[in-house]
């Protein structure tokens, strides 16, 4: 496991007084969006900074285009605005519905049934998850992580405080990006 970490997180309220700490899913999708364009392997601490820069600002904007009913304090991937811009970039992603994948933690087997939704333990869900796709977002409670897997490596990308370890750190923690070299592993941090 190898852990690199920028130099603040997402509740920094000097960095960002509007939103401070609400902004993890935009975050994670900057993350996700920066990985597809610069290989994970070649991020600095820099990287992960500009990824909260960028992340935040897709709050901002997608807060700020949804209607004024609107009242939710966190935003669902699929709600934030579509296109982001990083400063050598600008990056268009789509996240549809059916690209959602839904499902229970819990220890249990993966059931199928046409009455309902699929529960899933952690484990079965993230491995079906990465035999479809690469990049994405995993959402528990309401907070957001992106998820990836690059040339037979998986990555984590937090917006959260954890420290040099890759653990959650509530008081010096940082922003990260985690690389592993197995699926477990990453279950065991998620």
């Amino acid at each position: 496991m190898r852990v690199l970490s920028g130099t603040f997180d997402q509740s920094d309220f000097i960095r960002f007084p509007k939103y401070f700490g609400r902004q993890c899913t935009a975050n994670a999708v900057a993350g996700a969006c920066k990985a597809n364009v610069v290989n994970p392997s070649l991020w600095t601490s820099q990287t992960i900074d500009e990824c909260l820069m960028t992340g935040n600002r897709l709050f901002e904007l997608s807060y700020e285009l949804l209607p004024c009913i609107f009242n939710h304090l966190y935003l669902r991937a699929d709600e934030l605005y579509s296109t982001l811009s990083f400063p050598e970039n600008e990056i268009t992603f789509q996240v549809e519905i059916n690209e959602v994948f839904d499902g229970t933690s819990m220890n249990s087997i993966a059931t199928v049934s046409n009455d309902g939704p699929t529960n899933y333990c952690l484990h079965d869900a993230i491995l079906c998850f990465f035999h479809n796709f690469h990049y994405g977002i995993f959402t528990c409670q309401v907070e957001s992580i992106a998820v990836m897997k690059i040339e037979n490596k998986y990555y984590v990308f937090d917006s959260h405080k954890r420290c040099k370890n890759g653990l959650r750190d509530g008081a010096n923690g940082a922003a990260v990006l985690v690389c592993f070299a197995n699926i477990n592993t990453v279950i065991q941090l998620l």
